[in-house]
């Protein structure tokens, strides 16, 4: 008859202290390692924190996300590769992290859809089409104006301005080829809107602010809200982490209506950025917490008047 050794509580808790270094070890290697098993050198860690001020908020854990991205970038995609510098730096890697929940593998995905994409429409040729393009840019204008308190800049789109939708169609006569336009022209936006990021010599902001005004704004017809949904999608494609933070204002219950019809259809990164108001004493006040007042016009609750 085999004779059962009972285990105080005092036993195992000594067990449990004996054990703990071992089990804290081999977690820490699974952390630090990735998914393919290749680790990152700790010693690394103070260059990637000599790159970026931002960096200095990350945890350890983020840190070493961030570091293999970089190599991933370095190593096996390739500097080159890139047709801009500013899409291989240390702040956009961070956002772009922050956009895939810092998933490694996510980030990779989308840093790899995003060059496929820039490149079959040709980024470079888009963002100098302004003249093929001018009818449009008076239809649907955009302004670059001001920066917010983190010095990123700030874009407003008057969408709530952007009537002739219908009338820009049946101008064409072409539904396809409207459409292609609008795409190539929006790209143009995106590419135009980035100019301030590319242009600075420090890399501490890679993100815009956007504002989208949509006072005045009535129902656009089905199409056109295809076309804008295939923007978002474009957008979300192309320039994974960019957008720092929407806040879309004065909104009327025909934009309401359509934001609640197609807000599933919206990538969930731009959902959790973006902030829809109807009065305006909360979106001035909304806007001022991230702006100061001397990057805004008078119509958003600020006091440079050069800016209106």
């Amino acid at each position: 008859m085999a004779i059962k050794r009972r285990t105080t509580n005092t036993g195992k808790i000594l067990s449990l202290l004996l054990f703990m270094p071992a089990w804290i070890f081999a977690y820490s290697n699974h952390l630090f390692s990735n998914i393919d098993g290749s680790k990152l050198q700790i010693n690394q860690l103070p260059e990637v924190l000599e790159r970026d001020g931002r960096t200095e908020k990350l945890s350890i854990f983020e840190l070493v996300i961030l570091g293999q991205l970089q190599n991933f970038v370095e190593d096996e995609m390739g500097i080159e590769r890139f047709s801009d510098p500013f899409w291989a730096g240390t702040s956009f890697l961070t956002n772009l992290l922050d956009s895939s929940r810092w998933n490694i593998k996510t980030a990779k995905r989308k840093l790899r859809k995003a060059i496929r994409q820039r490149r079959a429409s040709d980024s470079n040729a888009i963002a100098n089409k302004n003249e093929t393009l001018s009818d449009l840019s008076q239809s649907f204008n955009f302004e670059i104006k001001g920066l917010d308190k983190e010095s990123c800049p700030i874009i407003i789109l008057p969408i709530g301005e952007w009537r002739t939708y219908r009338s820009f169609i049946e101008k064409t006569k072409s539904l396809p080829l409207a459409h292609k336009r609008l795409k190539l022209y929006f790209h143009n936006l995106m590419e135009r809107g980035l100019e301030p990021l590319r242009n600075r010599n420090d890399s501490e902001c890679s993100q815009i602010t956007l504002i989208a005004d949509m006072d005045g704004y009535i129902h656009i017809h089905s199409s056109g809200v295809k076309i804008f949904l295939d923007f978002i999608r474009q957008f979300h494609i192309s320039y994974p982490g960019v957008l720092k933070i929407a806040y879309i204002i004065n909104s009327t219950p025909d934009f309401l209506n359509v934001a609640q019809a197609v807000k599933t259809r919206v990538p969930w990164d731009l959902r959790t950025k973006s902030f829809i108001y109807t009065d305006k004493s909360f979106w001035q006040e909304a806007l001022l917490q991230n702006i100061a007042s001397s990057q805004l016009a008078p119509e958003y609750g600020g006091t440079n008047f050069f800016l209106g």
